[in-house]
């Protein structure tokens, strides 16, 4: 499972490392610019149009 993960505000590692060990099969990353990798969900908060273009593919995402 692929998660990524943004915040305009908060620090990502504090939150990646959470997710981490309470879903340890998952892989988090932090959304940065260029990232379109694929993702099956996405956690965010007030995300950049970029980061959510062309993510046709994801089962989830939670705002």
């Amino acid at each position: 499972m692929e998660i990524i993960w943004y915040h305009p505000s908060q620090p990502a590692a504090r939150w990646i490392e959470g997710l981490q060990k309470r879903l340890p099969q998952a892989r988090v990353r932090r959304w940065q610019p260029g990232d379109n990798a694929p993702a099956d969900y996405a956690l965010v908060r007030s995300p950049p149009v970029e980061m959510l273009k062309g993510r046709d593919a994801l089962r989830g995402c939670l705002h």
